[in-house]
């Protein structure tokens, strides 16, 4: 790997890095400012579509199914093209 390749290897990482960070602080501070008006969070935890109350109360609105991908069965030798 040349010297170019791990620069932007890890100027990636450190952008990876603060797109986190500002999406955590920017949900921290959304969640926050729901409940202090007294409206409805809506999320999802454990396959279940939740809505969280201002009071703390949970109800949960829809069951999320995960749609199963097709895995292609790879032979050896085969070669793999990325989009």
């Amino acid at each position: 790997m040349s010297v170019n390749k791990k620069q932007n290897a890890v100027t990636d990482t450190k952008q990876v890095r603060i797109l986190k960070e500002a999406g955590t602080a920017s949900s921290t501070k959304a969640n926050r400012e729901s409940k202090a008006l007294g409206l409805t969070v809506r999320y999802i935890e454990n396959g279940e579509l939740i809505d969280l109350m201002p009071d703390g109360q949970k109800n949960v609105v829809d069951i999320i199914e995960k749609e199963h991908q097709n895995n292609p069965v790879l032979k050896k030798g085969k070669t793999l093209w990325r989009k």
